[in-house]
C-alpha cells in the first residue's frame, strides 16, 4: 500500500490515506504509476507463516538491502515533479530465526616458525540450539602500524574449518557461526598460532647469504640476501669487537620485494684493527625483532698504517680516523709544501675517533699529514686538494 499522512500530517495515525495498493507478482515485483509529487511511505503485509522482516539497510545499497522496518512500513520518502522511476524500495523477508545458543569449539593453538603453514584450524565441538543450516565465517586479529588490534573477516573463509597458509607473525583466530536466516553471528573460542622468528631455535635464518669483504684498506662492506619479503622489515647492521657490546652502523629500510630475492649492501668506515663482528637485526612492521648469525673479519695492519684519511683525492671534507688504540696520544699536523702548519689535530690516547676536517676552502694542490706515533714514530700522508 502507497500512504500519505493525514490532515494531522503525521504518519501512523488514524487519519493516515492509503493512496494506491496493488500485489507483487510471481517475480515479488510490483509498482505504482504515475504517484503524484508528495511524502508517502510503503506498507507491505501478507507474508508467509514462519517468515520475518529483514533487518532495514543491512547492506550499503540502496537497490539490494530491505527498507523496511520491523512493523513493515518504510520510513517517509519525497515524490518530486519530474522524478523517474526508483524500482529500489523493497521489503526483504526470511524465515524466523532460531539462533544457535553455543557456538561450539575449534582446535589447535601451536607453535610454528615463521613461513610455515600451521595444521588446520578444526571443529572439536560443534554448534548446538537452533534449527537450520548452520553459516560460518573466519576471523583474525589485525593490527595495522602498531595501532590497536581488531577483528576482521577473513573474505571466502566459510567453511567448517580453515587453513590460515603460511604465517610469518603470532597470530589469532576464531569461527563465527550462525543458523541461516538469522542476522547475528556467535563467536568461538581463540586459537593462537604462535610464530618463532627467524633465527629461534629450530628454526631457519631469514637470511640466504651473508658474507663480508675488505674495501680498500680500511673499510668493511656488508652484504646480505633474504628470500622474498611477504611483510615489511627495516634491517639495522650492527658491529661489535666481542659478540657482546653491539652498535649500529646503518639502517636500511627493507625493499619489501614479495616474489624475488632482496640483496642489501653496507658500508663500514669505521672498523678497528683486530677481529670486527657484525651481525644483522631485522624488525618487522609490528616489533617483532629477528638476529642473523654474526660472522668475523679481522683487519691486520702495521701501527704506522692504522690511521686512515679519505678521501684522497678530497675536495671539501676530509675523514681521518684511527683503527686502533694507542698508548699516548697521536698528534696530527696538515702542512703546506713550504712547510707552513695549516691543521693540528690530536687522537687521545685510549680512544678510536672519526674527525672530519673541512677543507673546501684550501687552494688546490698538493698538501701533507704528518702524523706523530706515541713512540716517536712518524708517517707522511700526500693528501691531494682538488
Amino acid at each position: 500500500m502507497l500512504i500519505m499522512a493525514g490532515p494531522d500530517g503525521v504518519f501512523g495515525t488514524a487519519d493516515d490515506i492509503t493512496v494506491n495498493s496493488t500485489s507483487t507478482d510471481n517475480a515479488g515485483m510490483y509498482m505504482f504509476n504515475c504517484v503524484t509529487p508528495g511524502t508517502y511511505i510503503l506498507m507491505f503485509s501478507g507474508i508467509p507463516s514462519g517468515y520475518q522482516w529483514t533487518g532495514k539497510d543491512q547492506v550499503n545499497n540502496d537497490c539490494l538491502d530491505s527498507d523496511v522496518n520491523s512493523n513493515g512500513k518504510t520510513s517517509p520518502f519525497t515524490i518530486t515533479s519530474g522524478q523517474g522511476n526508483n524500482f529500489c524500495f523493497d521489503a526483504g523477508i526470511h524465515t524466523v530465526c532460531q539462533n544457535v545458543t553455543f557456538p561450539g569449539e575449534i582446535c589447535c593453538s601451536q607453535t610454528i616458525c615463521e613461513g610455515e603453514a600451521p595444521a588446520t584450524l578444526y571443529e572439536a565441538v560443534p554448534p548446538a540450539g537452533g534449527s537450520g543450516p548452520l553459516q560460518y565465517l573466519w576471523m583474525h586479529l589485525v593490527s595495522y602500524n602498531g595501532a590497536p588490534p581488531n577483528w576482521e573477516v577473513i573474505p571466502t573463509a566459510t567453511s567448517i574449518n580453515y587453513n590460515p597458509g603460511p604465517l610469518f607473525e603470532t597470530s589469532y583466530y576464531r569461527r563465527c557461526v550462525r543458523r541461516e536466516g538469522c542476522e547475528n553471528f556467535l563467536e568461538s573460542n581463540v586459537v593462537t598460532i604462535t610464530v618463532l622468528p627467524a633465527g629461534s631455535p629450530g628454526c631457519g635464518m631469514f637470511i640466504s647469504d651473508f658474507f663480508l669483504k675488505p674495501v680498500g684498506n680500511y673499510a668493511v662492506e656488508v652484504d646480505w640476501v633474504t628470500a622474498p619479503e611477504p611483510i615489511q622489515y627495516m634491517y639495522t647492521v650492527e658491529h661489535s669487537t666481542n659478540q657482546q657490546d653491539w652498535d649500529m652502523i646503518s639502517m636500511e629500510m627493507g625493499h619489501f620485494n614479495q616474489t624475488d630475492n632482496n640483496s642489501y649492501a653496507v658500508l663500514h668506515q669505521t672498523p678497528v684493527m683486530g677481529r670486527n663482528y657484525y651481525r644483522i637485526k631485522r624488525i618487522s612492521i609490528n616489533g617483532v625483532e629477528s638476529y642473523s648469525d654474526s660472522k668475523l673479519i679481522v683487519i691486520d695492519m702495521p701501527a704506522n698504517e692504522s690511521v686512515a684519511i679519505y678521501p684522497n683525492p678530497v675536495e671539501q671534507m676530509l675523514h681521518i680516523k684511527n683503527m686502533e688504540k694507542y698508548e699516548g696520544d697521536v698528534q696530527l699536523e696538515m702542512i703546506t709544501p713550504e712547510g707552513r702548519v695549516i691543521h693540528r689535530l690530536v687522537i687521545p690516547q685510549g680512544t678510536l675517533q672519526q674527525i672530519d676536517l673541512p677543507v673546501a676552502e684550501l687552494q688546490s694542490g698538493l698538501y701533507f699529514m704528518r702524523i706523530y706515533f706515541p713512540g716517536g714514530m712518524l708517517r707522511t700522508v700526500k693528501v691531494t686538494k682538488f
